[in-house]
């Protein structure tokens, strides 16, 4: 393979920038081999620095052809490299092109992407039909094999057949232990010199003995009849990947090539569920700056209900400490919050017209993930199929909608497992489910990884009180004596959203956020019934297109009169619970947080009731026991004991477990099953 080094290495180090050359001092055959015969100090390779099976680097390239010439190579490289799944993968932007490179030993492909140009070339065959990976990987039987791929790139000094140890060098600022070789091409007059410089772990504070590479140097030539080329290369961020992640490093560039004959074909894209939620990693490539950030998001979407939460982890690439936010959007009120992690600040700010994104039904407060509702689905191109992580998906081509967004070059990709994937794992065929999408612009560049994705979700608020003062919203209680309904038992879940569902039906309140923190439990004093609590939070004071038009004094008002005029049910299945007329309290501003409703001696007129005969009860009871112990101290001492402490295990349940003192609604309900409680 080293014999057609001087123009396939040139041409390697150009494009993919894994192998470089480099030295600053001419040399030839002869000089070589006087140094290699003249040292004899050569380091074990059996126990150097092994380099990793599996890895992920970010490369800076630095070159030039003729030794007086100044740089005139330069490119950015992201190496992937997995002996374990047989994958490489290399994206490479250099001053003049912008191109990626795939190789799946296993499934034997071979991809190459020019983004300059459009071109992609895919092919099962083997992979020296491509030029520019003939020095990438070693061909085993007509097949792509890369197991020998990290020596004959010149990764590892274990390739030549005599190696040096070098002193210990100072790289970037890095203490670092450097590896030299030098080696004679046979048949030919040049020379290959080899350096490597790996992290130094006896100085550094890591666990285990893996490499990690700072810097490679590679160069040929003799200066007389071939030109001395050389390339440096800087491996500004390496890290050592673990075997069986359930990530793959490989699919941004995998995607990048898709078959290009079945373009002809016309299909529909699946739609998209109404409520679902998904793990997404993104990869954000500002162009501009040469700037990488990566961010992990767990976001849950309700098109019925119009909201997403979204937790969202991210972290800059000379960032310090990691970022944690909990984003939240409401789309009819037309506010977005951003909530810091452990809820020490929050950030509320309402959306303008035309700062949206937008989506099918019309509505403009759509801030929803971009690769899915830059535009209507309907009118998605169709490109064919790709392989994403080995699962074989349509491509679609998704173009921005130029009344809304005008005229943008912003464009995405996005990749659906196919239908046939689906069946044969016993789901619909015409299941939505997203593996990646490629989010592209002028200046940035988003590779969106999906993992999770489900089309089905439990009913869920998100919780938006850390943006509100609490202290200073006004409650209410609703006392509601009915049978107890087995549905509210069996399903709190439906029961939460049919009594939320109440609440903004009477009282005109638009967003559902502003009910929050909705708890059925058996009520202490009576354990036929069960109370319900919950907050109503107040207006943010910001203003938007869609702003909330109900104050929380107006909320409240409404909620009294439909109480005393019997029109608050709330809906159980078939049946309904209806408020007592009388069982409506209004509770002063500022109680929420230091004031438990659950002791308020103004409760209304039937709990005041229920106070008293309890109260008699108790004083009767007591009574009751004086007189027993009096009568049987004598006779039966054992049996009084065992009596006494039944008679005080009957007594009143202790108040310590009174519910949350920030709650402000209540609400009551007669149930049947004394001994249930919640959980």
């Amino acid at each position: 393979m080293w014999r057609h080094i001087p123009g396939s290495l040139l041409m390697l180090a150009l494009t993919s920038s894994l192998l470089g050359l480099g030295v600053s001092t001419q040399f030839d055959k002869d000089w070589c081999d006087d140094f290699i015969r003249g040292n004899t100090d050569f380091a074990d390779i059996k126990s150097g620095p092994f380099f990793p099976r599996t890895f992920s680097a970010v490369t800076e390239t630095k070159g030039h052809v003729n030794i007086s010439d100044g740089f005139t190579l330069y490119s950015r490289s992201e190496i992937h490299f997995s002996e374990y799944r047989g994958q490489m993968s290399v994206q490479t932007t250099s001053l003049t092109d912008h191109f990626s490179a795939f190789v799946d030993s296993r499934l034997n492909v071979c991809l190459l992407h020019h983004e300059r140009n459009g071109h992609c070339v895919k092919t099962t065959r083997p992979c020296e039909v491509i030029a520019q990976l003939v020095s990438s990987v070693r061909l085993k039987e007509g097949k792509v094999s890369l197991k020998s791929a990290r020596e004959s790139l010149g990764w590892d000094p274990r390739w030549f057949k005599t190696t040096v140890k070098l002193e210990e060098a100072n790289i970037r600022g890095i203490s670092s232990v450097g590896y030299y070789a030098c080696q004679s091409i046979e048949g030919s007059t040049d020379t290959i010199m080899s350096q490597w410089h790996f992290l130094d772990i006896n100085k550094m504070k890591v666990k285990g003995n893996k490499p990690v590479l700072l810097m490679v140097r590679h160069q040929t030539g003799n200066g007389v009849s071939s030109p001395i080329q050389s390339v440096q290369i800087d491996y500004t961020d390496f890290r050592l990947m673990k075997y069986g992640d359930g990530i793959s490093f490989f699919d941004k560039l995998e995607s990048s090539c898709i078959s290009s004959n079945m373009k002809e074909v016309h299909k529909a894209m699946p739609t998209l569920p109404a409520t679902f939620s998904f793990t997404k990693e993104t990869h954000v490539v500002q162009v501009e700056s040469d700037k990488i950030s990566k961010k992990l998001e767990t976001i849950h979407y309700s098109y019925g209900t119009v909201w997403y939460d979204a937790h969202i982890s991210s972290m800059e690439k000379d960032a310090i400490t990691r970022k944690e936010i909990r984003v939240t959007e409401d789309f009819i009120t037309g506010v977005r919050y951003e909530i810091c992690k452990k809820g020490k600040w929050c950030k509320t700010f309402p959306h303008k017209s035309g700062e949206s994104d937008g989506y099918p039904d019309g509505n403009e407060n759509m801030d929803m993930s971009n690769e899915f509702w830059y535009t209507n689905h309907g009118t998605a191109l169709y490109l064919g199929g790709a392989t994403i992580r080995g699962i074989p998906c349509d491509a679609w081509r998704i173009m921005p909608d130029t009344k809304k967004h005008g005229n943008t070059r912003k464009t995405v990709t996005l990749f659906l497992a196919t239908g046939k994937w689906l069946k044969k794992r016993q789901m619909p065929e015409k299941t939505f489910l997203p593996i990646q999408s490629i989010e592209k612009s002028d200046s940035t560049v988003k590779y969106h990884s999906y993992f999770k994705f489900k089309s089905k979700l439990s009913y869920f608020i998100p919780d938006v009180s850390p943006c509100y003062n609490t202290n200073h919203s006004a409650g209410v209680r609703l006392i509601l004596s009915t049978s107890f309904d087995e549905k509210i038992k069996t399903n709190p879940i439906q029961f939460e959203r049919n009594f939320r569902n109440a609440v903004l039906r009477i009282s005109g309140m638009e967003s559902a956020l502003q009910v929050a923190n909705i708890r059925a439990r058996p009520y202490i004093a009576c354990r036929q019934e069960t109370r319900v609590t919950f907050k109503i939070l107040g207006k943010t004071g910001l203003e938007s297109k869609n702003q909330v038009t109900v104050s929380t004094s107006e909320a409240l008002s409404k909620i009294q009169k439909a109480v005393r005029d019997g029109k608050f049910k709330v809906s159980c299945g078939f049946d309904y619970i209806e408020a007592k007329p009388d069982s409506f309290l209004l509770l002063k501003e500022g109680m929420c947080e230091d004031h438990d409703p659950y002791e308020d001696e103004q409760i209304s007129s039937s709990n005041f009731s229920i106070g008293v005969t309890t109260g008699l009860c108790i004083l009767l009871l007591v009574c009751g026991i004086i007189v027993g112990l009096a009568l049987i101290f004598g006779y039966k001492r054992k049996s009084c004991k065992k009596n006494l402490k039944t008679e005080e295990d009957g007594q009143r349940p202790s108040s310590s477990t009174s519910v949350n003192r920030s709650v402000l609604g209540v609400l009551n309900m007669k149930t049947e099953e004394a001994n249930w409680s919640w959980s």
